[in-house]
């Protein structure tokens, strides 16, 4: 039986598990050489649990390849057998798997680990019921041999584009991806609606892990004292901070709102577009330049023209 290798995905359902553990609970640990905490920890782990996953169901891949090499070409077919205990065995096992992967997904909007351990459970599930299936069919149709190990590379193939989506969602996370645009519209009512004399400037958000940075360029009344602008901005640091998806909140006042960016990276940012552009309106006009040249350049002379 090929299909789903039901003891390898069991001992591989443990590893996951320990490396999701073992990432909540560094993340929960704390400790001074992480100032911020360390809430990215958690996508690391399940980046790591994607790769163990990945990387032994091209394992499964290999072996099922193997077997149709040698059931096709060397003529030796598998030798097929699924007893009763196997059945039953999957089958409670599919069962407690539904049963998790259900409890896994009420909790997924907490913490992505949950999310990973819903998409464990569901592949389980999955590459149990396709082992049952195609082995079951295999053996009472014996000259269909092949579905088994077939079966067994496409949920395998399944099982690593799963797990590839759900890596590139969490390296988007660690890098930056930006905030949803709901998200950024409910800041901006909750930032509009906390003084009065409050202006917003800039609000922009991003991940930082599985949670949002949030930063906040506000002005406030030129005269208004450096206290009472430090309070309001205070507050509203942490209204935004008790929201769940945020991490940390930084409110910048300022007296009056300004074109030039006020940091670093986006200084260099907006540099470097300037100079692309630049340089995008410059080749054509080199480019019609340099024709216009050619064209001069074929042109007959005076003196060369017949009289």
């Amino acid at each position: 039986m090929q299909s789903g290798k039901p003891a390898q995905s069991h001992s591989l359902g443990i590893q996951v598990h320990a490396v999701i553990s073992w990432a909540e609970h560094r993340v929960r640990h704390r400790d001074v050489s992480f100032p911020v905490g360390k809430t990215r920890l958690e996508a690391i782990g399940v980046i790591g649990c994607a790769v163990i996953m990945s990387i032994s169901t091209l394992e499964v891949i290999r072996s099922s390849g193997e077997t149709l090499y040698n059931g096709v070409i060397l003529k030796l077919l598998p030798d097929l057998h699924l007893s009763m205990a196997m059945y039953i065995i999957l089958g409670l096992g599919s069962l407690a798997k539904i049963i998790l992967y259900f409890l896994c997904t009420a909790l997924k909007h907490r913490s992505d680990s949950m999310l990973a351990l819903a998409e464990d459970h569901c592949n389980d599930v999955a590459s149990n019921l396709t082992a049952i299936g195609t082995a079951t069919l295999a053996i009472l149709v014996p000259s269909i041999w092949w579905v088994d190990p077939v079966g067994a590379i496409l949920i395998s193939m399944y099982i690593i584009y799963s797990w590839a989506i759900i890596s590139k969602s969490q390296v988007d996370k660690l890098v930056g991806r930006a905030a949803p645009e709901e998200f950024i519209r409910e800041l901006e009512m909750l930032a509009s609606t906390h003084h009065d004399e409050l202006e917003i400037d800039v609000i922009r958000a991003y991940h930082f892990g599985p949670r949002f940075i949030v930063e906040m360029e506000v002005v406030m009344p030129e005269g208004m004292t450096v206290r009472a602008s430090h309070d309001i901005a205070l507050i509203l640091q942490h209204k935004v901070e008790e929201l769940e998806a945020v991490e940390r909140c930084f409110v910048h006042v300022d007296y009056e709102k300004r074109l030039e960016p006020e940091h670093k990276v986006e200084r260099v940012l907006l540099k470097k577009e300037a100079h692309l552009a630049a340089a995008a309106a410059e080749g054509p006009r080199e480019r019609n330049f340099s024709a216009s040249m050619t064209q001069g350049a074929q042109r007959p002379r005076p003196n060369d023209e017949s009289v």
